[in-house]
């Protein structure tokens, strides 16, 4: 039997933050082949479970060549879509996801691909409490922290551009939800991935600088990476 606290939602059971909805969507579009012969595919994972599935990835790739008439087609692409997400000891969550696209094709072939990665979670807040939010993002990643207003209707407490961020703020009893998606494309010619890492703590005040940087630290090792992939990709 779970644990109380996995019964309606996912915290330690003396948190302020219970996480009690998520939705993970990885997919991908993809045209692989040659004029005339053509084949597309769009895979798609989904999760929903809040204690399982917590580190996902969707991957794919297809290479091919040879003769056509009087000419010959060359083709390839490959896409890795990666989403972590982990539930703090002492309440909140921090999580991570990155879109690598590539796709080259030469004479009459033809290769483009493009990926998403979507992540939902709800989360209430029974205790008002200081929380820091931290992270970073690149281009074609977009992350909202909302907070219910009530009627189906959202309030932005904050929705941090691209780069590094910070924000220290006081939340209120209520319900909360926060959302990150990003995405990549890549047509032969030109293309573009992207990547996210976040935290949302509740921290004492004399080491809100620590977990501050901590976090900081951590999403540049993930841009790190994900810079690396991009370079040392074979295709």
């Amino acid at each position: 039997m779970f644990p109380v606290c996995l019964a309606a939602g996912w915290a330690p059971l003396d948190a302020a933050v219970v996480v009690d909805s998520r939705r993970t969507e990885l997919q991908a579009s993809t045209q692989f082949g040659f004029l005339g012969g053509i084949n597309s595919t769009a895979p798609k994972v989904e999760f929903t479970r809040l204690t399982s599935d917590l580190q996902t990835e969707l991957r794919g790739s297809d290479s091919g060549s040879g003769a056509l008439g009087d000419s010959s087609w060359v083709a390839n692409y490959e896409f890795a879509v990666e989403q972590t997400l982990e539930y703090l000891p002492a309440g909140g969550f921090s999580s991570s996801g990155s879109v690598l696209v590539f796709a080259f094709a030469a004479d009459q072939g033809v290769a483009s691909a493009e990926a998403g990665n979507l992540l939902e979670l709800g989360f209430t807040v029974s205790n008002p409490e200081n929380y820091q939010f931290t992270g970073v993002t690149t281009d074609l990643a977009k992350i909202v922290l909302e907070r219910s207003a009530g009627a189906g209707l959202w309030t932005a407490i904050a929705e941090p551009g691209t780069g590094i961020f910070e924000y220290q703020f006081d939340l209120a009893p209520g319900q909360y939800r926060f959302s990150a998606v990003s995405g990549g494309y890549h047509n032969s010619s030109q293309g573009e991935g992207s990547a996210w890492s976040v935290q949302l703590a509740a921290v004492p005040e004399p080491a809100a600088t620590a977990v501050a940087v901590g976090t900081v630290l951590a999403g540049m090792g993930l841009m790190r990476r994900w810079t690396g992939l991009r370079r040392s990709s074979p295709l």
